[in-house]
């Protein structure tokens, strides 16, 4: 092993690794060199493929090698904090105090409370950075209506390491929907939920009581469909009636703490979902489709992309307007065909807009515009 190289770099890892991991690689090697006074020739940008064959050569590690699965070579301890990258590390503890806020919170309100846990029973459970890895694919690249059918659970039981690094690679090259729902299918399996019984003690250093206690998640949504479908599915309903006031009301919230962490999340999906029944009169399809981008406004590969761009799979069907940026616009659309409307009477409007609605008619007019973009 090279003197610099990082402990947790292998050849098994660096063939799955994304970009970040392998930029942090080279940093933590520069500064090894760099303690030893030595000055090495070693760089951190290009593609993915030229970062790992650039790692690969300055190591001499063999790429074409079989790689033996983390969990059987024994050769990676989770417990190790030096085989951990470090900018995986961070973000599991980040995690971690986030956890520990809502759980304490949670308590101290005799609220519900829920955590997840992996399956031990799945042999790449053991591998943390790879079930990282699983959990940023699924989180940047969601579940569409087109997407092909998931395989069953049990075909992800055997899978290997190295056939989820060719998953991975597929999809963040190809945008392969196949691999992805793999993918999706091996992380559902990986997670399974846990209910935590809280049970009391009389040491100090004991925070939680006595409390057996689930708190209901409201998971991130990364498109419009599925914002939509946690509204239609009941879960934004029961947030706001376990804790928030009731709908379309003032007035004090069931539990403070947890409320104010969901408050914003709920009512965007509130206002949303109004949108789809007002407006579009519950047509899911409508809707969908005219809050869908146009072709020409979906940077080219390689372009620069904003945060909101990103929000979906980037697909040329199906890359929707961000939540937040249909919700923001609400008061904007409704001003303009306000003011384009004024003196109007029902007929008058029938007769001038047809059967059009609010946003219809502010895109009829020229000025609907989301965010930055026309």
């Amino acid at each position: 092993m090279h003197k610099y190289q990082p402990k947790d770099l292998t050849a098994a890892r660096l063939s799955v690794a994304v970009a970040a991991e392998m930029k942090q690689w080279v940093k933590l090697t520069k500064a090894a060199a760099q303690a030893d006074d030595t000055k090495i020739d070693l760089k951190s940008s290009g593609r993915v493929e030229d970062l790992c064959a650039r790692l690969a050569e300055f190591f001499g590690i063999d790429l074409k090698a079989p790689i033996i699965p983390l969990h059987l070579s024994g050769g990676v301890s989770v417990k190790k904090e030096g085989n951990i990258d470090a900018a995986i590390r961070a973000k599991q503890w980040e995690d971690w105090h986030a956890l520990g806020d809502e759980w304490v919170a949670a308590v101290d309100q005799k609220i519900p409370f829920r955590l997840q846990e992996l399956n031990q029973d799945i042999p790449i459970v053991q591998d943390r950075a790879l079930v990282s890895m699983i959990s940023r694919v699924v989180a940047k690249f969601p579940r569409l209506p087109s997407d092909p059918a998931m395989p069953s659970q049990d075909e992800m039981l055997g899978v290997s390491r190295q056939t989820i690094g060719v998953w991975i690679e597929v999809v963040y090259k190809h945008h392969d929907r196949v691999a992805l729902m793999r993918l999706h299918a091996l992380h559902d399996l990986l997670y399974t939920a846990s209910e935590a019984s809280l049970r009391s003690a009389d040491s100090d250093s004991v925070i939680v009581g006595t409390s057996n206690i689930e708190l209901i998640t409201l998971p991130t949504a990364h498109t419009l469909p599925e914002a939509i479908a946690q509204c239609e599915s009941g879960l934004v309903a029961r947030i706001r009636d376990a804790y928030g006031p009731p709908d379309g009301k003032k007035g004090t919230s069931k539990n403070s703490a947890v409320w104010a962490q969901y408050r914003g999340r709920i009512t965007r999906r509130e206002r949303l979902h109004s949108i789809l029944q007002l407006d579009f009169r519950g047509d899911k399809d409508c809707f969908l489709a005219f809050f869908t981008k146009p072709k020409d406004s979906v940077p080219r590969q390689g372009a620069k992309r904003s945060h909101a761009t990103m929000e979906s799979a980037d697909t040329d069907t199906h890359t929707f307007y961000a939540v937040n940026d249909v919700v923001e616009v609400l008061p904007k659309c409704r001003k303009a065909v306000a003011q384009a409307t004024y003196g109007l009477d029902d007929a008058e409007r029938a007769a001038k807009w047809g059967g059009m609605n609010d946003f219809e008619i502010w895109r009829a007019l020229g000025t609907e515009q989301y965010g930055s973009r026309k």
